[in-house]
């Protein structure tokens, strides 16, 4: 490197810090005059959504497939779980659940749910309406929450949104409600 430099006359060096000096200036002179946007890019790339307001549907099996008591409730699941006596499965994607009332079903359903204490990210619940024949329907809610004796339960409104894209998929007044 000693013997490349030495090569160099003076005069090439200085013209070449004096370029180098002033494509320097030039970019922060350039960067000056562009003038700086108000707004985070991000949000003029991809504005800002309001919020939906919060719609709850209620459940309108409280009472009927289970209690309607929260306390009595909490205790007829914790009671599921604890008599559920099953060996753990690392590999699960998915479950199938038998849906009636608890007192029917609900001992099923915990078995199967006490094989894993994977968290999943969505889940989704599909159940038949036994009320209005929905011939190659789906029927989806229209709402962001959905409320039990336990609490209210957010729903994702974006996946709901993108099924209902596809034609099977159809929100039905009255009928979701069917389905809960």
């Amino acid at each position: 490197m000693n013997r490349w430099f030495k090569k160099i006359s003076p005069k090439k060096l200085l013209l070449g810090l004096v370029i180098i000096l002033l494509g320097i200036f030039a970019i922060f002179f350039w960067e000056a005059r562009i003038p700086k946007p108000s707004v985070p890019i991000e949000e003029i790339a991809e504005p800002k959504k309001e919020k939906p307001a919060k719609v709850v549907l209620r459940s309108l099996l409280a009472g009927r497939w289970y209690p309607a008591d929260t306390e009595m409730l909490s205790k007829q699941i914790e009671g599921f779980f604890q008599k559920a006596d099953v060996k753990p499965i690392n590999n699960v994607i998915a479950f199938i659940l038998p849906h009636a009332g608890y007192q029917f079903s609900g001992q099923t359903a915990a078995l199967a749910l006490k094989t894993t204490d994977k968290k999943y990210k969505r889940i989704v619940i599909i159940g038949p309406s036994h009320r209005v024949a929905m011939e190659e329907v789906l029927s989806v809610p229209r709402v962001t929450h959905y409320e039990t004796p336990l609490g209210q339960i957010p729903l994702d409104v974006k996946f709901i949104e993108k099924l209902l894209k596809y034609s099977m998929f159809q929100y039905r007044t009255g009928f979701a409600n069917c389905l809960w």
